[in-house]
């Protein structure tokens, strides 16, 4: 969960300097001195975490009657919104094929909470048969709304390049197709 918080973080800095410098016109044509660093991707982001001490506590378990909502991210990203405004950001175990935002998640808790490990699946809102196979949850990680905003722009931009490069695949196949 530590690399959850990461990119949060690094989305959120790397964003901000981003539209700083969309923002502002060069006033000379001088090469600066330093580089501006490369751009940083979701997965750089995720193989790379942070010492410890930049980490929030993370939770083995949240209180099923302390959360209001359920937000499906992607397949690997799941936020729990609590109650009193807490929200609280859960990367899977592992990626959890065919999960949707749109999904409905149908828990097995146990002891009225919810907790690492714990299996759910992704149901569509207008089906009863789930659609996914057994999800597990990771840690919960307290974030800020700062924080999500910043991992759902990431996710969105993420969700695009590989829209985009599934839609260059089906161009490549229909081209080898017509030449044959």
């Amino acid at each position: 969960m530590p690399r959850a918080f990461l990119v949060l973080v690094l989305v959120g800095v790397f964003g901000v300097a981003a539209q700083d410098e969309q923002a502002q016109e060069p006033e000379t044509d001088e090469v600066s001195a330093t580089q501006d660093p490369p751009p940083i991707d979701l997965e750089e982001i995720l193989s790379n975490p942070l010492a410890e001490s930049e980490y929030r506590e993370q939770k083995k378990c949240v209180r099923i009657r302390d959360v209001d909502d359920v937000e499906v991210l992607d397949e690997t990203l799941v936020l729990f919104h609590g109650r009193r405004g807490e929200l609280w950001l859960n990367q899977l175990t592992s990626q959890c094929y065919g999960l949707e935002q749109d999904m409905i998640l149908r828990f097995r808790a146990y002891a009225g909470t919810y907790c690492r490990l714990d299996p759910f699946r992704g149901v569509p809102y207008f089906s009863r048969i789930a659609l996914t196979a057994d999800c597990r949850l990771g840690d919960f990680e307290p974030v800020d709304e700062i924080q999500v905003e910043a991992l759902r722009i990431a996710v969105a931009e993420r969700q695009e390049v590989s829209d985009m490069a599934k839609e260059t695949r089906r161009q490549q196949r229909r081209r080898a197709r017509s030449a044959d």
